[in-house]
């Protein structure tokens, strides 16, 4: 979930309405974590069980970030949409999720 600070949220809503403009999405603000849920421990376990394999990042520890990437990006969703180019970064980093996930179910 992405809280925002109150009078930043305001402020944007009513200067949105007086120029008949789609609002900003400010740049303060807090992104909360269910630490509890599902889907972030496995997240955690993820990233910690990796093995790097040559150099770099190992496969478990990139789909992780990726994954963070996309979690915080539906956090975003919920609060406002994207513009063009925010919404196809979205759908190619969801694609590439995605599919590294079959990559592991097969």
């Amino acid at each position: 979930m992405v809280l925002l600070p109150e009078a930043m949220r305001r402020l944007r809503d009513m200067t949105a309405m007086l120029q008949q403009e789609k609002a900003e999405f400010p740049e303060d603000h807090v992104l909360v974590v269910n630490t509890a849920h599902p889907l972030i421990q496995n997240l955690a376990n993820l990233s910690q069980g990796s093995i790097i394999q040559g150099s770099g990042e190992s496969p478990s520890a990139e789909l992780a970030k990726q994954i963070c990437h996309h979690v915080y990006d539906l956090a975003l969703m919920a609060q406002k949409g994207f513009d063009a180019e925010g919404m196809k970064e979205f759908v190619e980093r969801s694609n590439q999720v995605l599919t590294q996930l079959t990559e592991k179910v097969i």
